[in-house]
């Protein structure tokens, strides 16, 4: 505190000189600075006796101060991680909850998609009562001619040898787009389909025998069958062991029974 008196003291005598005062106004001023000093002790003392009364009044008061600061940060630091696990909280349900929305939406998919294939499947082969009816007894009579395995009447390896032979037909005989390019034909022979005069073509395909049934179709007798050639899918059925497929090519009733050679 001196030394910062004494540097004042030089300037403000420098700026007096620079003043042309006389000598007892510098004393006066000079009296000024040297009674200075015993103020600021005065000041300081009394500075120290407020702090002291305050002591006196509330020991703890730094203390208590302090001590409310710290609660208060940590009361803010405890609500801050409550938001923040409350944040989390929130979003961990919604995430759950999502997946079990989409968990239901793929279920209830699935389940749709799988009852339409269920009822395009029926309807394939129920249909009215007519259709289905008549595809069973299409079936039974397919089945148990292919079981029998009567002899064949002629034997050819090539459709336009069949063609030459059933002359009592009604209609020309076609290849099927339901028959294995690779099958082998054996020959075939005349039958029937459920009173209409039909033709019967025996194939080998890898050693699985598969006869090709051929017929003109009439819906008033049929019914309502699928027409492959309108994109539907044939009836597939099995019959005492043997697989049959029914369906409509080209104008033709045709079926297909098929077992292990």
């Amino acid at each position: 505190m001196s030394n910062r008196t004494s540097g004042f003291k030089s300037l403000v005598k420098q700026h007096i000189e620079s003043q042309n005062l006389t000598s007892e106004g510098f004393a006066k001023i000079s009296a000024l600075f040297e009674n200075k000093q015993p103020v600021l002790e005065a000041l300081s003392k009394e500075q120290a006796m407020a702090k002291a009364d305050l002591d006196e009044i509330n020991p703890n008061a730094d203390r208590a101060l302090a001590s409310e600061l710290t609660s208060t940060a940590t009361a803010k630091t405890a609500l801050v991680g409550h938001g923040k696990r409350v944040k989390s909280l929130v979003a961990v349900m919604l995430a759950v909850t999502g997946c079990a929305l989409l968990a239901i939406v793929l279920n209830t998919s699935l389940e749709l998609d799988w009852q339409q294939s269920f009822v395009n499947a029926e309807s394939q082969i129920n249909g009215d009562g007519v259709t289905s009816n008549m595809a069973r007894k299409i079936a039974e009579e397919v089945a148990t001619n292919h079981i029998k395995m009567k002899p064949l009447e002629i034997q050819a390896a090539q459709l336009s040898s069949l063609r030459n032979y059933f002359t009592e037909l009604d209609f020309t005989l076609v290849n099927s787009r339901q028959i294995n390019s690779t099958s082998q034909m054996l020959g075939g022979r005349y039958c029937s389909i459920q009173g209409l005069t039909a033709a019967q073509i025996r194939f080998n395909d890898n050693n699985r025998l598969v006869t090709l049934y051929e017929v003109q179709y009439d819906s008033a007798r049929y019914g309502k069958l699928p027409n492959i050639d309108n994109g539907d899918l044939p009836i597939q059925l099995v019959v005492r062991g043997v697989d049959i497929a029914i369906w409509v090519e080209r104008g033709l009733l045709m079926a297909t029974a098929s077992s292990e050679s």
